[in-house]
């Protein structure tokens, strides 16, 4: 299932259909601008002309992102994770000492090692904030899952 689909229960009939647009619009930045664009990049007028484009694409995706992210507002506090929290993790991400997200090659080996045979040691019921409880793991390599 789609995250989309997993979502039209969830958010408004007109929210879903701006995030599909925006996702069939999303594409052509994220995997074709720069193939189909590279000719415009050896004069100024030109280059200004790619700027107002990728300007058009930044505000629709930071449109979305402001009404996605205030829908959740109220979840994500109750999960704990605060503002200050968030910006903490954002700061860290900007200055380079965290990735922002998993390498491809740290999710390679995290399934090969999830293949093999582990032994788990230890096992924790722990309550999260909102009063759900969740199970961690920890394997004998001193992994937490």
């Amino acid at each position: 299932m789609t995250p989309l689909l997993e979502l039209e229960d969830v958010l408004p009939s007109e929210l879903i259909k701006e995030l599909r647009e925006a996702n069939q619009i999303r594409k052509f930045p994220a995997h074709y601008f720069w193939f189909e664009r590279a000719h415009l990049m050896f004069s100024v007028p030109d280059v200004l002309q790619l700027l107002a484009e990728l300007d058009v694409y930044a505000k629709l995706f930071e449109h979305l992102d402001a009404i996605i992210s205030g829908r959740l507002a109220a979840k994500r506090k109750e999960f704990g994770f605060s503002d200050e929290f968030l910006q903490h993790a954002k700061n860290l991400v900007l200055a380079g000492m965290v990735e922002p997200l998993p390498s491809k090659q740290i999710i390679v080996n995290l399934q090969n090692k999830l293949r093999k045979l582990q032994r788990l040691i230890r096992v924790w019921e722990v309550t999260v904030n909102g009063g759900g409880e969740t199970l961690v793991f920890e394997l004998s390599d001193r992994s937490l899952w």
